[in-house]
């Protein structure tokens, strides 16, 4: 009897001692999750700031997105098939109001109650169709445009990189590797003006103002 006592004990004990580990376990590791997301955004905070340094001590003036967009002009058909689309998918979802309002009012005549609803049943799938379309052409082409835009203002920079004299690089606001940083980063983050971001917004403005007309 006490050995089986004993062995139970032990069992117990060894059971305790492995939940234990376990939840130590999974401490360490949320902790390390949550170490690993400050540390990220210490830098995504240490990279703005870096930013707004240089640009204070290069005295760079701020642009707009108008300014932006007419150095996307060689590629102004791309993003108008984009911005194009975005107004369509845009007026899908105030659209989706009044076909099931038509759907409810159709059950109110039994006579050709089968009919409509057919029909605007129908016309549910024709409105999901449209939206995938509209939603793959304004990613696509906006896509498209922005990386375009990326490509060209990255080989002006660079050119123009090129074209300065030996004394532009002894300040050490153009090092080296800050000059490859703006190559590599800064220059990309022009993307996010005419990306999907762009035709996100553009599309929320177009259904909120549809939605509010309708």
């Amino acid at each position: 009897m006490n050995q089986k006592r004993a062995s139970l004990i032990s069992r117990e004990i060894s059971v305790q001692t492995a939940n234990d580990v376990q939840l130590r376990m999974r401490a360490a590791t949320i902790m390390t999750l949550d170490e690993q997301q400050t540390d990220d955004s210490k830098e995504k905070k240490d990279d703005i700031t870096r930013l707004r340094n240089e640009l204070k001590a290069e005295g760079v003036k701020k642009t707009n997105l108008f300014e932006i967009l007419t150095y996307a002009k060689p590629h102004w058909k791309a993003i108008m098939v984009g911005l194009t689309a975005c107004v369509i998918g845009g007026l899908v979802y105030p659209t989706y109001s009044v076909v099931f309002m038509q759907v409810i009012t159709s059950f109110a005549n039994t006579a050709t109650l089968l009919s409509t609803g057919h029909f605007w049943a129908l016309m549910f799938l024709v409105l999901a169709g449209i939206q995938g379309s509209t939603m793959f052409m304004q990613t696509f082409f906006m896509g498209y445009g922005a990386e375009n835009l990326t490509m060209d203002l990255r080989s002006k920079l660079f050119s123009n990189i090129l074209s300065q004299d030996m004394g532009y690089f002894d300040s050490p606001l153009h090092a080296c590797g800050k000059i490859c940083t703006r190559l590599a980063t800064d220059v990309p983050n022009l993307r996010s003006s005419i990306d999907f971001r762009l035709s996100t917004v553009i599309m929320t403005l177009i259904s909120m103002i549809a939605g509010i007309v309708l």
